[in-house]
């Protein structure tokens, strides 16, 4: 075997390596390449791994099933006030709480009015302690709750009446979140938000009524010792419905009242020792315009009052209980008639005493 391959190796010597190393130089090279290949070889037929055919399916999020009559976002929400007013809005605070032993992930409130005649307007968050917490448009949106934690978020909501009727919102939460792998919605009534009624009453003093037709008498603007009679017209306006409506005023001095009266609604009196006016209705319908009571005074003016305009009331006010809705009491001081009749289109300015 050894004589075969030192015959080979002198043979190939003298015909190519002793006139060429390259051929010396290749030959080594594929040598070892051989080797190497024979090597790899032996390995592979060594190497036994076992391969298992069967795929199993991923370990599932959750191992068992959610109950969803029982989710685990537990939300509580509570308003500071029934009673909505337009321009503050209203305080909403919620409360809410991952009742599972998985984290809730991509967690969204959005605020969703139910009556018609309203709109949310913008909401904002007020001394919120998370400011991960962001809003847009009516949607909050929340970070991750981890499993058994909790959290809150106060809230200002500001509302748009789009046609000015209608003093109850209906309202509600709709909440949705991801938990393993699930997407869970739902819903949360909201408590029901009240506007008060606006209730309007305004006295106004007349010579000539806005038609033109005298219903004074006396000179004008008026004199000093020389009677001058007016005509006083309240009337009060509502867009709900108010029980037990009560004006009142006091004559001032030189004002005295005669026995002209014209009364559409209610009961009108005069107290003479009080000097007090006082007229009632017991209800109030809203958006009716038949509750106004007239009556006349008479001025005499002395002459310490020259170049003065004179009251012709004093100490006006009102009062009255909402019916329905948020049943608000309503109290007011406004501002009372004087002898300039700011209303009277052809005697306005002329209140001034003269002698």
């Amino acid at each position: 075997m050894f004589k075969i391959i030192h015959k080979h190796w002198l043979y190939r010597w003298e015909k190519f390596y002793s006139r060429n190393k390259w051929h010396l130089i290749l030959d080594l090279s594929l040598s070892i390449v051989v080797i190497i290949l024979i090597s790899l070889v032996i390995g592979l037929n060594f190497y036994r791994p076992i391969v298992n055919l069967n795929t199993a399916s991923p370990t599932p999020l959750i191992n068992t099933p959610l109950d969803l009559n029982n989710p685990p976002l537990d939300l509580n929400a509570n308003v500071a006030s029934s009673t909505l007013n337009m321009k503050e809005g209203a305080l909403l605070k919620l409360s809410f709480k991952n009742n599972s032993s998985h984290p809730l992930s991509n967690l969204k409130f959005n605020l969703n009015v139910l009556t018609n005649n309203f709109t949310i307007d913008r909401l904002e968050i007020n001394d919120q302690n998370n400011p991960e917490i962001s809003v847009n448009g009516s949607e909050l949106s929340l970070p991750d709750l981890p499993a058994n934690l909790s959290g809150q978020v106060s809230l200002k909501v500001y509302f748009k009446n789009k046609n000015n009727n209608g003093k109850q919102i209906d309202w509600q939460i709709n909440s949705s979140y991801l938990v393993g792998g699930q997407n869970l919605k739902a819903n949360f009534d909201l408590p029901t938000l009240n506007l008060p009624a606006v209730l309007n009453v305004e006295a106004r003093a007349y010579y000539n009524s806005p038609q033109g037709d005298q219903l004074g008498a006396g000179p004008l603007p008026p004199l000093v010792a020389l009677p001058t009679n007016y005509w006083i017209f309240i009337e009060a306006k509502a867009d709900g419905d108010f029980n037990n409506f009560i004006y009142s005023a006091k004559l001032p001095s030189g004002v005295e009242i005669t026995g002209n009266r014209s009364i559409l609604a209610g009961d009108f009196s005069y107290n003479k020792d009080l000097r007090q006016i006082v007229w009632r209705v017991p209800l109030l319908e809203a958006n009716l315009s038949d509750y106004r009571a007239g009556f006349e005074v008479q001025l005499i003016p002395i002459a310490s009052q020259i170049n003065k305009v004179l009251p012709l009331l004093n100490n006006a006010k009102y009062s009255a209980q909402e019916s329905a809705g948020a049943k608000t009491k309503v109290s007011e001081e406004i501002s009372s008639p004087d002898t300039n009749l700011e209303f009277d289109l052809i005697n306005k300015g002329q209140g001034k005493i003269s002698q």
